[in-house]
């Protein structure tokens, strides 16, 4: 058995080896810094993300006034991300730096004017579509907007390239695609889009052991192999696909709360 002597020096020794274990281990940080600048001039207020390329590190700052930054990092692979601001984009979607054993001093950060892309989304009535999902894509990147009450889109900040894509997705509509062409940045171009009204399949979906109607099931709908409509069940378990086209779908359900389902439906009315 141990005495209080042996127990009291045992202990200590415990207390020593776990403080020393615990010790916290300073890996050696190095400093980057630079400039994000436009024509030549900073800008102020832009967030950058510094993300290790393997591993989960990440580090966040903002440029300051003079569009100036600086960052204190540990050695690796990074990719270095910002974010659009009043605007303005940078002109790569992502930079890789490499830190390694040394500070990294004076590194630019250029940006571009983004362009500008607005416009209108109504039915052929005149009657505008809010909630309307705008998607600006080319192979400079992806830019996102959404329709107003009032029907109404703006999307900044998008990168110039000659081919460039905007896709509307509409609740009940299939998705609609015009391709445009952005030569410069800055530019700016108004891009309306007209919604037919047309024959429309209509369903209800219900749960089968308690018949109550199901809210928020995601319908997706494959037409005639290529043309995809989209909606939504509302309150009432109702859902509307849009300005139909003739022909075979194929329909599928998903709900978070329940199996999957896939039906093929034949649509062939005038209206």
């Amino acid at each position: 058995m141990f005495n209080g002597r042996i127990t009291e020096k045992f202990y200590l020794t415990v207390i020593f080896m776990i403080l020393f274990s615990t010790t916290i281990y300073s890996e050696t940080l190095f400093r980057v810094s630079g400039k994000v600048v436009y024509n030549g001039k900073g800008l102020s207020g832009v967030l950058l993300e510094f993300s290790k390329v393997k591993g989960t590190f990440s580090k966040e700052i903002k440029t300051n006034n003079e569009g100036n930054f600086h960052v204190y990092l540990p050695s690796g692979t990074y990719k270095v991300m910002s974010e659009g601001k009043d605007g303005y984009v940078s002109k790569e979607i992502i930079r890789i730096i490499k830190v390694a054993g040394k500070n990294i001093e004076n590194l630019v950060i250029p940006f571009e004017k983004g362009c500008e892309i607005y416009g209108v989304v109504k039915e052929n009535g005149g009657i505008p579509i809010k909630e309307g999902h705008i998607i600006i894509s080319n192979r400079r990147g992806i830019v996102m907007s959404e329709t107003d009450g009032s029907g109404r889109y703006y999307a900044r900040g998008v990168r110039y390239d000659k081919n460039t894509k905007i896709s509307l997705y509409v609740d009940g509509y299939h998705e609609i695609k015009k391709e445009i062409k952005l030569l410069k940045e800055g530019e700016k171009k108004e891009i309306n889009f007209i919604l037919k009204k047309g024959p429309v399949i209509k369903g209800k979906i219900v749960d089968v052991e308690t018949k109550k109607p199901i809210k928020d099931v995601f319908i997706a709908a494959l037409c005639n192999v290529w043309l995809i409509y989209r909606s939504d069940s509302n309150e009432k378990g109702e859902f509307r696909l849009m300005n139909a086209k003739k022909g075979y779908y194929i329909m599928m359900f998903f709900h978070p709360f329940y199996k999957y389902k896939i039906k093929i439906y034949k649509f062939n009315k005038k209206e």
